[in-house]
């Protein structure tokens, strides 16, 4: 059996009327019934919310494509990115120059400051460019790709109409051995 989180949750100043409410309450029940539980997705803070690319980035790192993982941190432009960052993304996108960009880019993004100082000192260099990020950076991407390759998972068990409180064959599992101590996977 699987183990997972329980809650109870409470439901206050429902704009439905109460018949109509106990039908989605039980709609909604006979859903999470029908998977085996509440699939467990990874939010946008995994993610990112104004730049929602970090597992992009942990995709090119894994694939040792480190111009393009400097590239997405440093030019890609998203639309909920304020105008200073813009305009420093743009210049650096159209010239590629390190330095000049280096001026207009917003002191409190320090990680692309970071990057780009490097580069500015040593261009082409982008994997010991990431190198210059701290170490907990670097897992964040990692860990970011990880996230988006088990959503997408979830997701595909999900669309197969497969329960997530079960293992099938080619699952690997995890057995549990109590809090904080690890056992080595199995595949089913």
């Amino acid at each position: 059996m699987l183990y997972g989180n329980k809650f109870i949750i409470t439901i206050r100043n429902s704009r439905f009327r109460d018949e109509e409410l106990r039908e989605r309450v039980k709609k909604i029940t006979r859903e999470i019934k029908q998977f085996g539980g509440c699939p467990n997705y990874f939010g946008h803070q995994r993610f990112g919310t104004i730049r929602p690319n970090t597992h992009r980035v942990g995709y090119f790192l894994l694939r040792g494509m480190y111009k393009e993982a400097f590239e997405e941190v440093i030019a890609k432009i998203y639309d909920t990115e304020n105008g200073e960052a813009v305009k420093a993304r743009k210049l650096f996108a159209e010239t590629e120059d390190a330095e000049e960009a280096l001026k207009i880019f917003p002191y409190t993004l320090h990680h692309e400051r970071t990057l780009l100082r490097f580069i500015s000192k040593h261009p082409g260099n982008y994997k010991e460019a990431f190198r210059a990020l701290p170490v907990s950076i670097r897992r964040l991407y990692i860990g970011a790709y990880q996230a988006y390759l088990f959503n997408k998972s979830l997701s595909r068990r999900l669309a197969r109409g497969l329960r997530i409180d079960r293992a099938y064959v080619g699952d690997l599992v995890a057995l549990y051995a109590g809090p904080g101590l690890r056992r080595k996977p199995v595949r089913v």
